[in-house]
C-alpha cells in the first residue's frame, strides 16, 4: 500500500515551510539563519516540484 499526499496536503506543507522561512529570516545569528533558510529553500523546491507533477498528472487524467 502506497501513501500519497494530495495536492491540498502539499499546499499545507508549502504554507508550513513559508511560515518557518519567515521565522528563520528573523534570527539574529546570520550563519544559522542562512543555513536554515537554505535548507528550507531546498525543501520548498522539492514540494513545488511534486505539486507541479500532481497538477500535470491531473491534467492528463481530466484532459
Amino acid at each position: 500500500m502506497e501513501n500519497k499526499l494530495t495536492l491540498s496536503e502539499y499546499r499545507l506543507l508549502q504554507d508550513l515551510v513559508n511560515q518557518k522561512f519567515s521565522f528563520y529570516s528573523k534570527l539574529s545569528d546570520s550563519d544559522n539563519r542562512t543555513k536554515k533558510m537554505t535548507e528550507l529553500l531546498t525543501v520548498a523546491q522539492k514540494i513545488d516540484f511534486v505539486c507541479h507533477e500532481i497538477m500535470a498528472s491531473e491534467v492528463k487524467i481530466n484532459g
